[in-house]
């Protein structure tokens, strides 16, 4: 007999209406998630131009990097970078850097004329 009391599969029919909301809640946001996120970002052409942009930006951090140094106190990946000023300020900085490296180290057994 179906009534407000049945049972389906040995449990309460509430518990298999609240299972079943679950697990249609969750199928349907995942896949709402996956369509709405992923697709969008793999087929827009803003993901493409931003690839790009990215790829450039690291070139640029790449060309600009002082490689030699060793001090962990740089910002040596840019990752404090925000907007065009810090860029700015940061290669100023790594040319400042290549600038002291690349002159000649006085030595303290250097001959005296």
């Amino acid at each position: 007999s179906s009534g407000i009391n049945a049972e389906y599969g040995g449990f309460d029919s509430l518990v298999m209406l609240g299972a079943g909301t679950i697990t249609l809640s969750v199928l349907t946001g995942g896949s709402l998630f996956y369509l709405t996120s992923k697709a969008s970002l793999l087929l827009s052409r803003r993901s493409k131009e931003y690839n790009e942009r990215l790829l450039d930006f690291n070139r640029r951090l790449n060309f600009h990097r002082c490689s030699s140094s060793t001090s962990l106190s740089d910002d040596y990946y840019g990752e404090k970078i925000l907007d065009l000023t810090d860029y700015r300020f940061w290669v100023r900085k790594q040319q400042e850097k290549k600038k002291e490296l690349a002159k000649p180290k006085k030595s303290l057994f250097s001959k005296k004329n």
